[in-house]
Protein backbone atom coordinates (compact mmCIF):
# COMPACT_ATOMS: atom_id res chain seq x y z
CA UNK A 1 0.00 0.00 0.00
CA UNK A 2 1.39 3.40 -0.99
CA UNK A 3 -0.29 6.50 0.34
CA UNK A 4 0.25 10.22 0.20
CA UNK A 5 -1.86 11.93 2.79
CA UNK A 6 -2.74 15.52 3.50
CA UNK A 7 -3.17 15.11 7.25
CA UNK A 8 -1.69 18.06 9.09
CA UNK A 9 1.41 16.91 10.90
CA UNK A 10 5.03 17.82 11.29
CA UNK A 11 7.17 16.74 8.36
CA UNK A 12 9.89 15.98 10.88
CA UNK A 13 7.82 13.22 12.53
CA UNK A 14 9.85 13.50 15.75
CA UNK A 15 8.25 10.59 17.59
CA UNK A 16 7.23 8.42 14.64
CA UNK A 17 9.91 5.78 15.19
CA UNK A 18 9.13 5.41 18.90
CA UNK A 19 5.40 5.34 18.25
CA UNK A 20 5.70 2.60 15.66
CA UNK A 21 7.89 0.45 17.93
CA UNK A 22 9.45 -2.53 16.17
CA UNK A 23 9.35 -0.85 12.79
CA UNK A 24 11.78 1.84 13.92
CA UNK A 25 14.93 -0.13 13.29
CA UNK A 26 13.83 -1.06 9.77
CA UNK A 27 12.73 2.50 8.93
CA UNK A 28 15.94 3.92 10.40
CA UNK A 29 18.05 1.50 8.38
CA UNK A 30 16.11 2.46 5.25
CA UNK A 31 16.77 6.16 5.92
CA UNK A 32 20.47 5.53 6.53
CA UNK A 33 20.78 3.55 3.30
CA UNK A 34 19.02 6.25 1.30
CA UNK A 35 21.17 8.99 2.86
CA UNK A 36 24.33 7.14 1.77
CA UNK A 37 23.31 7.34 -1.90
CA UNK A 38 23.88 10.76 -3.37
CA UNK A 39 22.81 11.55 -6.94
CA UNK A 40 25.57 12.27 -9.44
CA UNK A 41 23.86 14.01 -12.36
CA UNK A 42 23.25 17.74 -11.98
CA UNK A 43 19.54 17.42 -12.80
CA UNK A 44 19.15 14.70 -10.17
CA UNK A 45 20.93 16.73 -7.49
CA UNK A 46 18.45 19.57 -8.13
CA UNK A 47 15.51 17.13 -8.07
CA UNK A 48 16.75 15.74 -4.74
CA UNK A 49 17.07 19.25 -3.29
CA UNK A 50 13.57 19.99 -4.61
CA UNK A 51 12.24 16.90 -2.81
CA UNK A 52 13.72 18.22 0.41
CA UNK A 53 12.19 21.66 -0.17
CA UNK A 54 8.74 20.27 -0.94
CA UNK A 55 8.60 18.03 2.13
CA UNK A 56 10.50 20.22 4.60
CA UNK A 57 8.81 21.79 7.62
CA UNK A 58 8.60 25.00 5.67
CA UNK A 59 9.65 26.28 2.25
CA UNK A 60 8.48 29.84 1.64
CA UNK A 61 9.65 33.46 1.53
CA UNK A 62 11.43 32.97 4.89
CA UNK A 63 13.54 30.20 3.37
CA UNK A 64 13.59 26.52 4.20
CA UNK A 65 13.63 24.50 7.42
CA UNK A 66 13.95 20.73 7.68
CA UNK A 67 13.75 19.13 11.13
CA UNK A 68 14.47 15.50 11.91
CA UNK A 69 15.92 13.17 14.50
CA UNK A 70 18.25 11.76 11.84
CA UNK A 71 21.63 13.55 11.63
CA UNK A 72 22.48 11.96 8.28
CA UNK A 73 19.37 13.55 6.73
CA UNK A 74 20.40 17.12 7.57
CA UNK A 75 23.99 16.41 6.51
CA UNK A 76 22.79 15.15 3.13
CA UNK A 77 20.48 18.15 2.74
CA UNK A 78 23.38 20.50 3.40
CA UNK A 79 25.57 18.66 0.86
CA UNK A 80 22.91 18.60 -1.86
CA UNK A 81 22.08 22.29 -1.53
CA UNK A 82 25.80 23.15 -1.48
CA UNK A 83 26.16 21.28 -4.79
CA UNK A 84 23.42 23.62 -6.09
CA UNK A 85 25.37 26.66 -4.86
CA UNK A 86 23.21 27.30 -1.80
CA UNK A 87 24.56 27.48 1.75
CA UNK A 88 22.51 26.31 4.68
CA UNK A 89 23.30 25.60 8.29
CA UNK A 90 22.76 22.67 10.61
CA UNK A 91 21.61 23.19 14.18
CA UNK A 92 21.29 20.65 16.99
CA UNK A 93 18.42 21.31 19.35
CA UNK A 94 18.58 19.21 22.53
CA UNK A 95 15.25 17.99 23.88
CA UNK A 96 14.27 15.62 26.65
CA UNK A 97 13.41 12.96 24.06
CA UNK A 98 16.70 13.38 22.14
CA UNK A 99 18.35 15.76 19.73
CA UNK A 100 16.32 17.42 17.00
CA UNK A 101 18.50 18.26 13.99
CA UNK A 102 17.62 21.21 11.81
CA UNK A 103 18.88 22.16 8.37
CA UNK A 104 17.89 25.67 7.42
CA UNK A 105 18.38 28.24 4.72
CA UNK A 106 17.48 31.63 6.19
CA UNK A 107 20.13 34.04 4.90
CA UNK A 108 18.37 36.46 2.51
CA UNK A 109 20.87 35.96 -0.34
CA UNK A 110 20.67 32.18 -0.01
CA UNK A 111 16.86 32.26 0.13
CA UNK A 112 16.86 34.24 -3.13
CA UNK A 113 19.13 31.61 -4.72
CA UNK A 114 16.88 28.85 -3.37
CA UNK A 115 13.81 30.30 -5.05
CA UNK A 116 15.72 31.00 -8.28
CA UNK A 117 16.84 27.36 -8.35
CA UNK A 118 13.26 26.09 -8.22
CA UNK A 119 11.50 28.93 -10.06
CA UNK A 120 9.47 29.86 -6.99
CA UNK A 121 8.89 33.12 -5.14
CA UNK A 122 8.13 31.83 -1.66
CA UNK A 123 4.77 33.59 -1.80
CA UNK A 124 2.92 30.73 -3.49
CA UNK A 125 -0.41 29.97 -1.81
CA UNK A 126 -0.12 26.31 -2.73
CA UNK A 127 2.88 24.11 -3.38
CA UNK A 128 2.63 21.72 -6.30
CA UNK A 129 5.28 19.55 -7.94
CA UNK A 130 6.92 21.24 -10.92
CA UNK A 131 7.51 18.43 -13.45
CA UNK A 132 10.16 20.58 -15.16
CA UNK A 133 12.41 20.03 -12.14
CA UNK A 134 12.18 16.24 -12.44
CA UNK A 135 13.73 15.53 -15.83
CA UNK A 136 14.68 11.85 -15.93
CA UNK A 137 13.83 8.58 -14.19
CA UNK A 138 16.79 9.00 -11.86
CA UNK A 139 15.44 12.45 -10.93
CA UNK A 140 12.17 10.76 -9.94
CA UNK A 141 14.07 8.38 -7.66
CA UNK A 142 16.12 11.21 -6.13
CA UNK A 143 13.00 13.32 -5.48
CA UNK A 144 11.12 10.42 -3.86
CA UNK A 145 14.14 9.39 -1.77
CA UNK A 146 14.47 12.88 -0.29
CA UNK A 147 10.70 13.14 0.26
CA UNK A 148 10.98 9.88 2.22
CA UNK A 149 13.86 11.20 4.33
CA UNK A 150 11.87 14.33 5.17
CA UNK A 151 8.41 12.91 5.76
CA UNK A 152 8.22 9.21 5.00
CA UNK A 153 7.96 6.02 6.95
CA UNK A 154 7.96 2.36 6.01
CA UNK A 155 7.11 -0.86 7.77
CA UNK A 156 9.27 -3.95 7.68
CA UNK A 157 8.32 -5.94 4.55
CA UNK A 158 8.66 -9.11 6.63
CA UNK A 159 5.54 -7.99 8.50
CA UNK A 160 3.50 -6.03 5.93
CA UNK A 161 4.05 -3.55 3.14
CA UNK A 162 3.26 0.05 3.99
CA UNK A 163 4.98 3.18 2.73
CA UNK A 164 3.66 6.58 3.81
CA UNK A 165 4.56 10.17 3.06
CA UNK A 166 2.98 12.71 5.39
CA UNK A 167 2.45 16.35 4.47
CA UNK A 168 0.02 19.10 5.34
CA UNK A 169 0.25 20.41 1.76
CA UNK A 170 -2.90 19.09 0.06
CA UNK A 171 -1.94 19.88 -3.56
CA UNK A 172 1.54 18.49 -3.07
CA UNK A 173 0.07 15.24 -1.71
CA UNK A 174 -2.33 15.09 -4.66
CA UNK A 175 0.52 15.61 -7.19
CA UNK A 176 2.74 13.11 -5.45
Amino acid sequence: RNSATSRACSTAMPNADRIRGSMSSFASRAREEIAQRSPTKECCVRAAAYGIACFAKYFDARGLVLQTEQPHTVQLAQQLFARCGIRGEILEKPRASGVLYEFNIRDAEQVTRLHELFGTTGRETSLQIDPGLIRCQTCVSAYIAMAFLCSGTVTDPQKEYNLEFLTSRTNLARDF
